[in-house]
């Protein structure tokens, strides 16, 4: 467990750079615009900047679990329950036909997350920890994160 862990953690601590960048991108986007803007399209921006403002700490959070603590693995439960949800909720938002590219990797990143979640929950069931699901749900962690990384890289382009 403690193994995992740490690994997650140092996926997490080499990837808060990529979400502060996607942060700050998604703050200048909302910056940015014509005379006109587009309501759609600032609803939009305004509520990828609220999931960057949310997976942000949440990655934090998970970064600082002590491994060795009695509680490490319900911390890293209710983290990624949290996460889940963000995911969950930006996947389901309306993307502007100026985004229209971002919609299937939202898609994908939410149901990468909903996976690494629901295998993070079955290797630290009641029926004691199995590695087999923790390396898969890090996998698939690994890939929502790629794929939130790819959207941030989507609005530096656009």
């Amino acid at each position: 467990m403690k193994k995992i862990i740490c690994k997650l953690q140092r996926f997490v601590k080499s990837n808060i750079p990529k979400l502060s960048v996607f942060l700050i991108l998604c703050a200048l986007l909302c910056a940015c615009g014509d005379n006109k803007p587009d309501p759609a399209l600032e609803t939009y921006r305004n509520s990828m900047t609220n999931f960057s403002n949310t997976i942000a700490p949440l990655a934090q959070a998970i970064d600082s679990i002590d491994p060795n603590s009695p509680t490490a693995s319900t911390e890293l439960l209710s983290d990624l329950d949290q996460m889940n949800a963000a995911f969950r909720d930006m996947s389901a938002l309306t993307v502007p036909e100026d985004y229209s590219a971002i919609s299937t990797l939202a898609y994908e990143a939410a149901a990468y997350m909903n996976d690494a979640a629901a295998l993070y929950h079955d290797a630290y069931s009641e029926d004691g920890y199995v590695e087999s699901y923790a390396i898969q749900a890090k996998t698939q962690y690994e890939n929502a994160m790629q794929r939130v990384n790819a959207i941030g890289q989507y609005f530096m382009e656009h």
